[in-house]
């Protein structure tokens, strides 16, 4: 879901002001290049197809940069428990964040604790909260394996060293559970049924 992936990563970026490219949502993006045959990409979902040709590798960690962000969208389910219709029912997300840091960029050391207190924070991981349209939001996560299997997907996995130490990568499997606002008819028109609007 491209709106709670931008939502997340509106407060990953306000915490972690050291990713300097950071988006919601990414896309695989694949196309042919002369030297290197087809290459697949990562690119935020919200580009243009006139920003994907400019900026194909915006998310293609290199030693410029000092930290990427993204999140792969891994579906919407209907909570189990939930008494309500499924349209109007609390909703479970899954969305993995993978996250990339050039420690050489930044202005002192930064642990992978720190980095991932610093992630639980922004995130408010197992806190819930309300922001947006998003209503009672509870956030979990796995954290994986730092490995250059996270951007297994990617055509640059195998192919740089920039996704071996001293770089690092943290990769978290986000389960989202959370609402929708309802915004609710409370006075039926002259001859119609009340009904909740979403």
């Amino acid at each position: 879901m491209e709106a709670l992936a931008s939502l997340l990563a509106a407060r990953l970026a306000a915490a972690l002001p050291f990713l300097d490219r950071i988006t919601g949502l990414a896309r695989l993006y694949a196309f042919t290049s002369e030297e290197d045959g087809i290459l697949k990409l990562p690119l935020p979902v919200a580009f243009t197809a006139e920003e994907c040709e400019r900026d194909k590798y915006y998310l293609v960690p290199d030693k410029s940069t000092v930290g990427t962000a993204f999140f792969e969208d891994g579906g919407t389910v209907p909570f189990a428990n939930s008494q309500l219709p499924p349209s109007l029912g609390v909703k479970v997300t899954s969305l993995r964040l993978l996250m990339w840091v050039n420690p050489d960029r930044l202005d002192g050391p930064l642990s992978e604790p720190v980095l991932l207190a610093a992630v639980e924070k922004a995130l408010s991981v197992n806190r819930r909260y309300s922001e947006g349209e998003f209503v009672d939001v509870l956030t979990t996560y796995t954290l994986l394996p730092a490995e250059t299997s996270l951007y297994g997907r990617y055509s640059f996995a195998n192919q740089t060293l920039l996704l071996l130490p001293p770089y690092r990568l943290m990769g978290l499997d986000l389960k989202v559970q959370y609402q929708l606002a309802r915004i609710c008819v409370t006075t039926p028109l002259p001859g119609a049924k009340e009904a909740a609007v979403c």
